[in-house]
């Protein structure tokens, strides 16, 4: 069935209900409104249709009726004149207080469609009234969204529903969910882990594949037929049948090492750079290295560049996922603190062939050689740099 078919069926008289109608605008802004409220200090809120509605509550959905088109919002706070607050006690109520509230603008609602877009189409008067939005309304959100151009028949997710009736059930299409950035925000104890595992659930409903990262272990006694557990290093929480993995070097770029080791300054940043290229070209080719080094002082640049010219090499140097041994990467940084050009038998000379001496550079390194011994023998990053347990970019790749 249809979305406009639905809306015939389902909203008969209309979604601006007389018995929903909270109060009219009083002021106007971009993004933002502000109204008077009718129900200003009712003990409670009212009942439709099954559902309760706040008539002004902080968080409720509100319809506004504008002049060519309904505008959806949310009411965000609720306010008293000064004046008037010693006049509210918990008791009591007086029916003529001046209550005031400010919604936030969210959309555009179609007259004839209901279609809901992002933005303000066109602004409202003063005075206009409005209205509750419908929980049946506010349920089909995500479906009112579409533009049509797509089959209605499709795979929903059923993230929850609005107010008590198991009815006003909320679905929404996965690439509408997942196809853009999704955060599941809120504060401690606010629902966000139940949000996320009611989305797997949702997601398993449907054979889909999924790749959950649990920093703290939450999910460890998740199980089903196809979960599969896995571990980096020796987290507090492990699964019962989760199976230990490494991470390897190899899924680092060179930008993920900046930020694990933190070169500071113009000299550092250079020469950390240049040392893992040289690291890499020293796996490359054997022969050129020293213990794996590549020498550097007061030695020949001839064999080096020659290497570096060759297309299979050149193709392979700057590939992030190309190995080195990040254990002598100290010992390369020394060699790369270097003078560009050797001098020549003559006084004054330099010579191009081959690189100088130190350059005095290495003092200023310390600080980063520290960071990096402190990090490479860290026993967090053990499985990073020492382990020999399956990959975990093999796991992933295996399951996907």
């Amino acid at each position: 069935m249809s979305v406009a078919s639905d809306i015939d069926i389902e909203f008969p008289r209309g979604i601006l209900r007389p018995e929903l109608h909270i109060g009219s605008i009083s002021s106007i802004s971009p993004n933002r409104v502000q109204f008077s409220l009718i129900d200003a200090v009712k003990p409670s809120g009212a009942h439709f249709l099954g559902g309760r509605y706040g008539k002004g509550e902080v968080g409720e959905f509100i319809l506004i009726e504008g002049q060519l088109n309904l505008l959806l919002g949310r009411v965000v706070e609720i306010q008293l004149p000064e004046k008037d607050r010693h006049a509210v006690h918990a008791v009591s109520y007086v029916d003529d207080l001046n209550v005031g509230g400010i919604i936030q603008l969210l959309g555009s609602v179609a007259m004839d469609t209901l279609r809901v877009t992002a933005g303000i189409e066109s602004y409202p008067r003063l005075g206009d009234r409005l209205y509750a939005a419908p929980h049946m309304f506010v349920a089909k959100l995500p479906q009112l969204m579409h533009d049509g151009s797509e089959s209605d028949v499709g795979v929903y997710l059923d993230l929850g529903t609005v107010g008590p009736s198991k009815e006003r059930i909320v679905s929404i299409r996965p690439e509408n969910l997942f196809g853009r950035h999704c955060a599941i925000l809120g504060a401690t104890g606010g629902g966000k882990s139940w949000t996320t595992a009611r989305v797997m659930e949702e997601c398993l409903r449907f054979k889909s594949k999924m790749i959950l990262l649990d920093a703290t272990g939450e999910y460890r006694s998740f199980a089903k037929e196809g979960v599969r557990h896995v571990h980096l290093g020796e987290p507090v929480e492990v699964a019962h049948d989760s199976n230990i993995c490494s991470l390897p070097v190899t899924s680092f770029v060179e930008s993920d090492f900046i930020s694990l080791f933190e070169p500071a300054g113009r000299v550092q940043g250079p020469k950390l750079r240049a040392a893992i290229r040289s690291l890499r070209l020293a796996c490359l080719k054997p022969d050129l290295a020293t213990n794996g080094l590549i020498k550097k002082i007061n030695e020949s640049k001839t064999a080096v560049i020659e290497a570096e010219a060759e297309p299979e090499i050149a193709k392979k140097l700057d590939d992030p996922s190309q190995s080195f041994d990040v254990n002598i990467l100290q010992d390369q940084i020394e060699q790369e603190c270097v003078y560009p050009d050797g001098f020549g038998q003559a006084r004054g000379v330099k010579d191009p062939s081959k690189w100088g001496g130190e350059s005095g550079d290495f003092s200023y390194c310390l600080s980063l050689i520290s960071r990096i011994s402190g990090i490479v023998n860290s026993s967090s990053f053990e499985c990073v740099f020492r382990s020999k347990d399956t990959s975990l970019v093999k796991e992933i790749e295996e399951f996907v």
